[in-house]
């Protein structure tokens, strides 16, 4: 018999089709210390795999158990569900969280995400760059293009938002017209980085 919590997880792993312990603890167990709450994560994981509601594999890039229903997720999109889980953690509250397109379909971002915090209002584009060197600059020419040329006022709630290279080694690029932050993929200074 599935309890609320399972039903909340198993809803959360059916709309972003995967999630690894670490997302299930920040986002459902945060509550608690990281050690008690990873372990209530793991454990609650393993219960709905026994119960073969969901699968599980290890992803060679990220280094972390992952859990899903139907389809296995890239290494690329576990970084992105990163992001999200680490929003969740520091109290965010998610206004919008989605893979955009830009351009016919020329330009997509790996996320947009609009959320408030501490009563105000933020939005971030977010590239994740795992294995590259480092974004490219023909990446952030993309970006400039689409502050000269997209609606962003009605898009982007009124602002452009900050763009957010989430890498290995992220590339220093700095324009006049937006915000670029860097973060590492261990999402250190999550929010030091990304609220400052």
């Amino acid at each position: 018999m599935l309890v609320e919590i399972d039903k909340a997880i198993l809803r959360h792993i059916e709309e972003h089709k995967a999630a690894t312990i670490k997302q299930i603890q920040r986002i459902f167990y945060r509550q608690f210390n990281n050690e008690d709450g990873y372990t209530y994560a793991r454990r609650k994981l393993r219960h709905l795999e026994e119960q073969e509601i969901l699968k599980s594999y290890d992803n060679n890039i990220t280094k972390q158990k992952v859990y899903y229903m139907d389809k296995k997720l890239s290494a690329h999109d576990l970084f992105r569900l990163d992001f999200y889980s680490m929003l969740i953690y520091i109290g965010a509250e998610i206004i919008e969280f989605k893979k955009p397109h830009y351009f016919n379909n020329t330009f997509n971002p790996d996320a947009f995400a609009a959320f408030g915090y501490g009563g105000l209002g933020y939005t971030v584009l977010l590239e994740v760059d795992w294995k590259h060197v480092s974004t490219s600059m023909g990446r952030m020419q993309m970006y400039e293009k689409l502050y000269r040329e997209a609606d962003w006022k009605k898009e982007f709630y009124g602002r452009f938002p900050r763009i957010v290279i989430m890498g290995v080694n992220p590339l220093m690029y700095s324009s006049k017209n937006f915000t670029v932050v860097r973060l590492g993929l261990n999402l250190a200074d999550f929010d030091r980085v990304l609220l400052k």
